[in-house]
């Protein structure tokens, strides 16, 4: 089972990082965006089954939900800068037309996970991340207003840049059939998904599409529609529904089953889970 990794306790966090750590990461995913700037060394991220190679300054957008795994080469130092953001504080500066999330949602939706800016654009970039890094290290009068108004720059910058698509990298290394799948079954997690009618969907057999789909995104099919089904699950239960009435509309065949792979991410159980 995907596991989250790290919690958010402001509004944002930033951290700037560099090691040539040895502990492999497994794949994860966040219950809010993440930004990651690639600084320097040699990696590559896999986002929902698309491996894209990075190069100085590239800017990762991986929305809340999405799985995610670096793929660092160890050789060198690994540097780089990783932004945390409450998308409930993001939402609460947004405007109807300027949805400061929006950036989150179309990478995901569309597999742009990767911004690459070039000449002016870039040097922006770099002074606001910049900046914000020393306002939220600085104590002086006003930091965190600082802070505030450079995290500001930085979403609405990323935001231009996305829906204008100029600098948004669409080439990525990714079997064209295992995005498709992935795509059907975001689509239709409320229905039954087996693994016989999947592979039907492409036209190989389920020992083949198994293989693949571990291959091409670091997890079993299996694990990956669990995942997908449990974070559904949890956006449902934050709503209020109950969690009997969730368990079957998110495809679980029983309550527990559900039950067991709810409690083997979030460590409480479904009727406990607003309450924790």
């Amino acid at each position: 089972m995907k596991k989250r990794r790290g919690y958010l306790h402001n509004n944002y966090q930033l951290f700037y990082l560099k090691d040539q750590q040895t502990k492999e990461i497994e794949e994860h995913y966040h219950e809010f965006p993440k930004i990651v700037v690639f600084i320097s060394g040699k990696a590559s991220y896999l986002i929902e089954g698309c491996t894209y190679e990075l190069q100085p300054y590239d800017i990762l957008l991986i929305h809340q939900n999405d799985i995610h795994k670096p793929l660092i080469d160890l050789s060198l130092p690994y540097e780089r800068y990783i932004l945390w953001v409450d998308p409930a504080f993001l939402h609460s500066y947004s405007q109807k037309s300027s949805e400061l999330l929006a950036c989150f949602q179309i990478a995901s939706q569309n597999n742009l996970h990767l911004l690459r800016l070039k000449d002016s654009a870039l040097m922006i970039f770099q002074s606001h991340i910049k900046a914000l890094h020393q306002e939220l290290m600085s104590s002086d009068f006003g930091s965190d207003i600082m802070a505030d108004t450079f995290l500001f720059q930085i979403m609405v910058q990323l935001n231009r840049e996305l829906l204008s698509r100029n600098n948004a990298i669409t080439s990525y290394n990714s079997d064209p059939r295992i995005q498709s799948l992935i795509q059907y079954i975001r689509d239709h997690l409320e229905q039954p998904l087996s693994i016989p009618d999947l592979a039907n969907q492409l036209y190989v057999s389920p020992s083949y599409l198994m293989h693949l789909f571990r291959q091409e995104t670091g997890m079993s099919l299996h694990q990956y529609i669990t995942r997908k089904r449990i974070q559904l699950a949890a956006s449902r239960l934050k709503e209020g529904i109950p969690a009997t009435e969730v368990c079957f509309s998110c495809g679980f065949q029983d309550y527990s089953t559900f039950s067991r792979a709810f409690k083997k991410i979030f460590k409480t159980s479904p009727g406990q889970y607003n309450n924790s």
